[in-house]
């Protein structure tokens, strides 16, 4: 749409494209720009790799905060209806480590829960420096079963493209950078202060911990980060354009035990 368009009318035209979901289709490609230049195991190092920095005097460290995850449901992996597209707030803890935020409403920590119960890592892949349409798509409230890149070619009208990793999970062509790896099982890393998008500093929380095996990025890759603080910022800008139906029309509905997985975790261990 032109850049000057009203808002009244990208909204309008947004729920239109929103309402239909089913025509939008996936295209996986077989190769990818980001995989021009690869690290593995011990030569990672995320340092080296991205131009972190500390955004909010307050913040605990440095951190990936607009970077789109895929993670898949460790009982269901040959269902696209269970995999997920989510913006989760990452931070970084060491070369190859970083905590990350999952809450219990959340769809991969559904996910991580599953894995979880059975002593296993949860697969995940962080897509870094993506087209605008995605990182909007992985904040949205969408239905469990309702597939991101399905989302975001209904979205864009035209097929979303996609690559295919070694274990199946899908990310996007045009991403920066990919990172590969795992939540560790019944492992929490101490997560925060961080300085939220409501202009407050959140405390401190043990949260998942991420180990990265695989980096993948295209030649000369872009750093793509939001700020985020006292309105307005990016983020602010990405809550409007998702209108009101989109975010209150579907309630999330868990299980009372769902809301435990974050502390009861048998033999669980902090990293401090």
């Amino acid at each position: 749409m032109p850049k000057n368009t009203p808002l009244r009318e990208i909204s309008e035209e947004f729920n239109r494209r929103y309402q239909n979901f089913d025509s939008g289709t996936v295209d996986e490609k077989g190769s990818a720009p980001w995989q021009k230049v690869v690290f593995e195991g011990d030569d990672i190092n995320l340092f080296a790799l991205m131009p972190f920095f500390r955004l909010n005097s307050g913040d605990d460290g440095m951190y990936i905060n607009k970077a789109s995850i895929t993670s898949h449901h460790p009982d269901h992996w040959d269902s696209f209806e269970q995999q997920n597209v989510g913006m989760y707030r990452l931070q970084v803890k060491g070369p190859r480590s970083l905590s990350i935020q999952m809450v219990p409403e959340h769809d991969i920590a559904l996910h991580f829960r599953a894995a979880e119960q059975k002593n296993e890592p949860l697969p995940i892949a962080i897509s870094i420096g993506n087209e605008p349409m995605l990182p909007l798509v992985a904040s949205m409230p969408l239905l469990y079963d309702q597939d991101e890149f399905q989302m975001a070619s209904a979205l864009n009208e035209e097929p979303y493209p996609v690559v295919a990793l070694e274990n199946g999970l899908q990310v996007p062509w045009g991403a920066q950078y990919i990172l590969e790896g795992h939540v560790l099982p019944r492992v929490r890393e101490v997560d925060g202060p961080y300085g939220e998008f409501t202009g407050h500093l959140s405390g401190a929380r043990n949260m998942g911990s991420v180990e990265i095996t695989k980096v993948s990025h295209v030649e000369n890759p872009l750093y793509e980060y939001a700020a985020i603080g006292m309105p307005w910022t990016e983020i602010d800008y990405m809550f409007i354009n998702e209108p009101p139906p989109l975010k209150w029309s579907t309630p999330i509905v868990r299980k009372p035990e769902d809301h435990r997985w974050l502390s009861s975790a048998p033999n669980l261990k902090i990293l401090l």
